[in-house]
């Protein structure tokens, strides 16, 4: 049974021995998979203005205007006189429509409503345009990518690993790989349609497949899953948690704006990653070997 204390430690001694390609590789992976986060300019307190008397303020002192009468029980009895507060508190009469149509573009309420349709309109095809661009380089660049970065990490176990295996996977079974990769993307989301839970436990059910396409491109995306489960099984409680440790890493790295995930957790995460897919391969080849 594998041991994430030694995993992690076996990691860290590997990024030492090839630190600058780790660093380049981690930071491509980081970003492909959405480990690379940022954080928004804090908002200073002194940007945040009050409406003030001098910021147009609908505050008034009312005392100093009008004088302690204002609040008269008389005076306030004759202000908000029915026939005073109907004149003036009517929202579509005549004069306010004629106002709006006069002074406010596009006022009439059928042109507004052509406009505000076609606003949405338009909105919801660059938000379709773009959401199929993003489809599209996922599957066909970044999830090749992925594979291949994948790839040099596991690789990296045993040796220095060069920085052009990153494009292994757009020159080994291409075709299969990025449909595979889809189609894992595609179960993960379906899943996670669900509720959060079963797409989380889908997610670590098929963790393994970017690793098995690194070693065998041609694999059929059937044997891919199947194979995946299998060394799972048993094994996604173990994977979170391991996953869970690295969170103090991440918090760090996102407080520093990804300086730290950058220059150290990147390639640490992604390097124990590799190194937690072959454990638990010894593991499962273990296992069928006794059961065989």
């Amino acid at each position: 049974m594998w041991s994430r204390k030694v995993i992690k430690n076996m990691a860290k001694d590997a990024v030492k021995r090839n630190y600058w390609k780790m660093v380049l590789i981690g930071l491509l992976l980081a970003f492909l998979t959405g480990e690379l986060v940022s954080i928004t300019d804090e908002i200073d307190s002194n940007d945040l203005r009050e409406f003030t008397h001098d910021d147009y303020s609908y505050e008034y002192d009312f005392d100093d205007e009008y004088g302690d009468d204002f609040f008269d029980d008389d005076y306030d009895d004759d202000f908000f006189d029915d026939d005073y507060s109907y004149e003036y508190n009517m929202p579509f009469d005549r004069g306010f429509k004629n106002y709006i149509e006069n002074h406010i573009p596009f006022g009439h309420s059928r042109q507004m409503r052509a406009l505000l349709a076609a606003s949405i309109g338009f909105i919801i095809t660059i938000v379709i345009i773009a959401s199929a661009i993003g489809i599209l380089l996922t599957a066909f660049i970044f999830n090749p990518l992925v594979v291949g970065g994948n790839k040099f990490f596991y690789n990296n176990i045993k040796r220095n690993e060069d920085l052009g295996v990153v494009s292994f996977a757009f020159d080994h079974g291409y075709r299969n790989v990025a449909y595979t990769m889809f189609m894992r993307d595609l179960y993960t989301f379906l899943w996670t349609l669900l509720f959060v839970i079963p797409g989380l436990i889908k997610m670590y059910e098929y963790r393994m497949i970017p690793y098995l396409l690194a070693e065998n491109p041609d694999m059929s995306c059937e044997d891919a899953f199947k194979i995946s489960r299998r060394m799972m099984d048993g094994n996604k409680w173990d994977a979170f948690v391991f996953d869970l440790s690295f969170i103090g890493w991440g918090i760090i790295s996102a407080i520093t704006f990804n300086i730290v995930g950058i220059f150290y957790y990147f390639p640490y995460y992604f390097q124990a990653s590799a190194m937690l897919y072959d454990a638990i391969k010894i593991d499962d080849q273990h296992k069928w070997e006794n059961v065989n």
